[in-house]
């Protein structure tokens, strides 16, 4: 797979004019894209964090509901491989960026 380009970087973003993007690299893996989830992918995600026998897969589900690169058949793939590939931290903070529940606050002065 490797790491995407600046070029292919910039084409993401014109093709997704006006959506949040959130961009990964893993030294091994190389990069991958998400946009911010729609509305009703975030209330399946939510309804899947509060259900107990959903829960280990709301960011699962999440990321590949929003994923632009690799294509989703490429990162399903790549689970195969890495089954804890969409556990990983760099993943679900990323995520949680997009979906506006990772928002730092301001530091109070």
């Amino acid at each position: 797979m490797g790491k995407l380009t600046a070029e292919q970087y910039a084409e993401l973003e014109t093709k997704f004019v006006g959506k949040r993007l959130a961009r990964v690299d893993l030294k091994v893996l190389g990069t991958f894209v998400f946009r911010a989830p729609i509305k009703p992918e975030f209330a399946i995600f939510q309804a899947m964090r509060l259900d107990d026998a959903n829960r280990l897969n709301a960011y699962a589900d999440l990321a590949l509901r929003t994923v632009v690169y690799p294509e989703p058949a490429e990162l399903l793939r790549l689970v195969e491989e890495y089954a804890g590939l969409l556990s990983n931290g760099a993943f679900v903070r990323s995520l949680n960026v997009l979906n506006g529940s990772g928002l730092e606050e301001e530091g109070k002065g």
